[in-house]
């Protein structure tokens, strides 16, 4: 928006009206003066505008009071007029002024529709405050929305206590004493986003805007028709009503699109969050799983070197039994050479006793069988567990996976799709306010100078010959817009529109701008 167009829509009903008339008043003696030289061969306008029908003030009040609830529904209370100001002023018109406003309003008959349109705004818009909303003021500004959470992550693993498991026998071997290496992590924290407005919402918010110009636009024509030239101070009452309506609809339009760029903005740092977990996530469950095989290859290093231990047991249970019946079979030979051979209470004695350690013998060979296989049994559970978790690990992480690559797919979709229709607003704004600038510089409201850029054309990165909004186009279609109003236009100011088309065609940049100008003065 230009300074000038946000000025114009900031002033208040007594600056547009001084505005109006002032303008109108050179309008109405640059036509005075060209009728003077040129004979118009077009119908007379009317020469007297058509009476108000009775209820038609009560419709006016009724039409702008749509606007305000509309308005008040969406958090707006201040920046336009109350219903009750509203209603005086349209208590105070008089009969012309209503007749002149009554004929506007059968211009653009789409001003009926305005408490159907402002209906469709408020129906399904979350209230002032739901969700974090607030409303704004009129004049729209980003709003400057905090950023979210970016340290979360989606899961924790903490390591468990370290297991063991000890040997029944002289020899114990610790197998799980490293915990694994992780940092705890907590799941995303997102916002709470408010609703977003509906986008039928927004478009007919746009709609009234369109309508209440073209109250405005209407009324700016009327003026400059000389017919009416007695109903000039009804007919700039009538503007000051159009422009009344024009604020609040600006008023409600704004809102909308702040509401919606507030829930579009949360939204993306929502999504922005989630991404930013993704490879802590990631990191910290292959942290887990590089981890995990670290201990399997602990433990079976541990099952080894347990079963060499129970061999070299075996080994040494061996050379025990085998130390016993020497050492037996020698005491038995000493103490049969010492007693002459026939001592049978002393051999009884040493089988005895050879029987007792052969016993033991068996019993240590059971036990060190029973501890084998408890030992090769307790390593083979705690390989089959960790391989099911890591299994299950790497599952989840894929789940997972494709889980998020889905949802940053949809939320990417649903950012573009958003930019697309904030850029579509956008772009008609501008070229509004384009058109607006174009013709304050064409009918003399900006400075003598125009801006350099309303005299190059398209090429040089102006707007002489643009499209769709340029200083041709513009003059081209008002110039059919009040032939189709049936203002009377001056054979003139086609003759100098077709000389501005021919100077451009030739490069005459200067000429052309000066020929368009005087055409839309003249044809205003």
């Amino acid at each position: 928006m230009t300074r000038r167009a946000h000025r114009l829509r900031q002033a208040p009903p007594l600056r547009l009206l001084v505005g109006l008339i002032v303008a109108s008043s050179v309008l109405v003696w640059s036509a005075t003066e060209v009728s003077a030289d040129t004979t118009s061969t077009t119908t007379a306008a009317p020469t007297s505008l058509p009476p108000a029908p009775p209820g038609f003030a009560t419709t006016m009040v009724t039409t702008y009071q749509s606007e305000v609830l509309a308005a008040q529904t969406l958090g707006r209370t201040q920046g336009y007029e109350s219903v009750a100001q509203y209603q005086q002023q349209v208590s105070a018109m008089q009969a012309p002024a209503l007749a002149a406003m009554y004929y506007i309003t059968q211009q653009n008959p789409e001003w009926s529709q305005i408490p159907a349109l402002m209906q469709t705004v408020t129906v399904d818009v979350p209230a002032p405050g739901a969700g974090g909303a607030t409303a704004t003021p009129s004049a729209f500004r980003s709003p400057s929305s905090s950023p979210g959470t970016k340290v979360a992550t989606l899961m924790a693993y903490r390591a468990g206590p370290p297991a063991t498991v000890a040997a029944k026998g002289s020899v114990r071997h610790a197998l799980l004493t490293a915990a694994i290496p992780t940092t705890p992590v907590a799941p995303a924290q997102t916002q709470s986003c408010p609703a977003a407005p509906p986008e039928a919402a927004i478009f007919a918010a746009q709609i009234v805007i369109d309508v209440a110009s073209g109250l405005y636009n209407t009324a700016v024509a009327l003026v400059t028709i000389s017919e009416f030239a007695s109903d000039f101070v009804a007919i700039g009452i009538a503007a000051v009503i159009a422009a009344t309506v024009l604020v609040v609809a600006q008023v409600v339009h704004d809102t909308l699109v702040y509401l919606q760029s507030l829930a579009n903005d949360c939204n993306a740092n929502n999504l922005a969050t989630t991404v930013s977990n993704i490879d802590n996530s990631t990191l910290a469950a292959y942290n887990l799983a590089t981890s995990m095989t670290a201990l399997v290859v602990q433990s079976q290093s541990t099952e080894t070197t347990t079963d060499q231990d129970v061999l070299n047991l075996q080994s040494g249970l061996t050379l025990v039994q085998q130390t016993l019946v020497q050492a037996l079979t020698s005491s038995t030979n000493t103490l049969q050479s010492t007693t002459g051979g026939d001592n049978q209470q002393t051999t009884t004695e040493l089988q005895v006793i050879q029987t007792g350690l052969q016993n033991d013998l068996t019993t240590v060979q059971k036990l060190q069988t029973t501890t084998s296989q408890q030992v090769v049994a307790g390593v083979s559970a705690i390989q089959s567990s960790l391989s099911l978790d890591l299994t299950q690990i790497i599952h989840e992480i894929d789940v997972d996976a494709q889980g998020l690559t889905t949802l940053i797919t949809a939320g990417n979709q649903q950012i573009l799709n958003a930019l697309q229709v904030n850029f579509n607003m956008t772009q008609q704004q501008f070229q509004a306010n384009l058109q607006v600038e174009i013709e304050q510089g064409l009918a003399g409201w900006a400075p003598v100078v125009p801006e350099v850029q309303l005299v190059l054309p398209s090429s040089m990165g102006g707007y002489l010959d643009s499209t769709p909004v340029g200083v041709q186009e513009v003059v081209t279609t008002d110039i059919a817009s009040l032939q189709k109003l049936g203002v009377a236009i001056k054979p003139l100011a086609i003759t100098d529109l077709a000389a501005a088309n021919a100077a451009l065609a030739a490069g005459k940049y200067t000429l052309a701008w000066t020929d368009y100008a005087i055409a839309y003065q003249i044809a205003a």
